[in-house]
């Protein structure tokens, strides 16, 4: 004899029964000073290498962000940030090359 389905196990009652919470508009993330960086050259690169294959482009373009001032990991852009270096020397040498005047 066949088992009778009920409302309740059917998959559409199923399906309402887990149905998820609506999901929250995010605000979407700023881009990132890199893919700024791609942004604004990857088509002035691409003219001038149309013969280019692949992710070429990429290769080239993460040499160029490697000296770029935009670049927030240049080392002109990190004032000293590590501490590491400063550890290596006493206190005392530091603040006398501190106190000196740069010619």
């Amino acid at each position: 004899m066949p088992k009778a389905t009920s409302s309740k196990t059917t998959k559409a009652a199923t399906k309402t029964a887990k149905e998820k919470p609506a999901k929250v508009d995010k605000e979407p993330r700023a881009p990132t000073p890199w893919m700024l960086f791609c942004q604004k050259n990857r088509a002035a690169w691409k003219q001038a290498n149309p013969d280019a294959k692949g992710n070429e482009w990429m290769k080239a373009l993460a040499e160029q962000w490697k000296d770029s001032p935009e670049n927030p990991n240049h080392y002109d852009n990190v004032a000293w940030k590590s501490t590491r270096f400063l550890n290596d020397f006493p206190i005392e040498e530091i603040q006398t090359f501190l106190s000196q005047e740069i010619v």
